[in-house]
């Protein structure tokens, strides 16, 4: 569980959904990422329950490294598997994001909703993407362009 508070302080350094369109808002991913992935790496993400191992998870999600969206997927899959054999009401629904985040990075190699916010410019690609329906996590946006 201290791993688990770990990642997610690091992950919320500067909380990203209240305060999105600011470059510190990402600040603790990659120490939230290398938490995660050393806690996975040693198997610490099964010593806890279903519901508290999709913690360790999440800095995967938020990751713009193509490895850790794939890795992100692989866990999330199985655990929507192992959810949904005990959880008789659980949607499994959380491979379903990892796969929308991990096709994001697949297509542009970073998250274009974060471009403004770290001050990135964006492609004419990713210009088309966020002024149609792509999700914003977090970000309003008039942030994104």
């Amino acid at each position: 569980m201290r791993v688990q508070v770990q990642i997610v302080g690091a992950r919320h350094a500067s909380p990203l959904h209240s305060e999105g369109g600011r470059a510190d808002a990402f600040a603790g991913d990659e120490r939230a990422l290398a938490l995660a992935l050393d806690a996975i790496d040693r198997g610490m993400d099964r010593e806890v329950g279903l519901l508290e191992r999709a913690f360790y998870y999440m800095p995967l999600q938020h990751s713009e490294d193509l490895a850790a969206q794939e890795l992100s997927v692989r866990v999330t899959e199985q655990l929507d598997a192992e959810c949904l054999a005990a959880f008789e009401n659980f949607s499994g629904e959380q491979a379903s994001y990892a796969r929308d985040h991990r096709d994001i990075i697949a297509r542009f190699g970073r998250f274009p909703h974060r471009n403004k916010a770290l001050g990135r410019k964006s492609t004419k690609e990713e210009l088309a993407y966020l002024a149609g329906d792509a999700p914003t996590y977090g970000q309003s946006p008039a942030e994104n362009r």
